[in-house]
């Protein structure tokens, strides 16, 4: 069974902006595809299997996501070089300027993302 026969989420290609908060640090990041169970990530740092961060994106102001580095591999990207991520998503949280934050389901995350790509 190679890989694709293994995933239980289709994944989406995307090329979305995201900053990495890990406790003290602020990475920018390309999220390179994601699915309903995580994202992939392109970073110019790798974060440890086991580390939890908080990605916000760059032109959703008010999304932000928590999850947890399953893997990491060094990768080139064209002519810069970094680490290619895969993250579990933990949570999404809905921030509204002014309000309450509220959890998002990942289906509803899905279609956000993809109207905004």
């Amino acid at each position: 069974m190679n890989s694709s026969e293994r995933r239980q989420f289709i994944r989406l290609p995307t090329d979305v902006g995201v900053t990495i908060f890990s406790k003290d640090e602020k990475i920018p990041a390309i999220v390179v595809d994601l699915s309903e169970g995580g994202i992939g990530l392109h970073c110019p740092r790798a974060f440890s299997q086991g580390a939890e961060i908080y990605l916000k994106l760059d032109d959703i102001d008010d999304l932000g996501i928590y999850g947890t580095v399953k893997w990491t591999f060094p990768q080139a990207k064209e002519k810069d070089t970094g680490y290619r991520m895969g993250i579990h998503v933990e949570k999404i949280v809905m921030q509204p300027e002014g309000g309450e934050p509220e959890i998002m389901d990942r289906p509803e995350f899905m279609k956000k993302m993809t109207s905004e790509t």
